[in-house]
This record gives structure tokens, C-alpha cells and sequence, in this order.
């Protein structure tokens, strides 16, 4: 799977909405959601348990607390080295 199929993937978890999210797609990739509060506690639980189930993967406490782990982007980077 390449970063543009998990990127989808992980826009569908987010429950991605340009209305909503007040940006496109694009946007959405890049933006640090944790940093700027978009995102709160239960909802990143939530968040997390939905990507780890989807891909079939865990994330140790280091890879969550990561510069990766603050965008979709970075996220997907994630998955995609984990499933290699």
C-alpha cells in the first residue's frame, strides 16, 4: 500500500469533511490537528484504536509522541514503514 492509499484510509478514520475541517484535502494532509486542538482526548483514542484495528498494527508510546505522528501524513509514513 503506498502513502497515497493509506492517506485516504486515514482521512476516512478522521471522518475528513472540507466544510467541517475548513480546508481541502491537501490541507487536511499537512495539518498538526493534535497541536491545534482539533482533535481532543477520547476522539484521538478513538482515532488511534480505529487506525491500529484498519491497518492491523500497534504503535509504541515513542512512535505517538513522534513528529510523524502530528499529521495524517506523517501517520501514514507510520504505517507504511511498519508494514514493510
Amino acid at each position: 500500500m503506498n502513502i497515497e492509499e493509506i492517506t485516504a484510509h486515514l482521512l476516512r478514520i478522521a471522518e475528513y469533511d472540507e466544510h467541517v475541517w475548513q480546508c481541502d484535502e491537501q490541507q487536511a494532509i499537512e495539518l498538526q490537528f493534535q497541536d491545534l486542538g482539533y482533535v481532543d482526548s477520547l476522539s484521538y483514542i478513538a482515532f488511534l484504536t480505529a487506525i491500529e484495528t484498519q491497518f492491523s498494527l500497534t504503535f509504541d508510546f515513542d512512535e505517538m509522541e513522534s513528529e510523524n505522528f502530528r499529521t495524517l501524513r506523517g501517520i501514514a509514513t507510520l504505517i507504511q514503514h511498519k508494514k514493510l
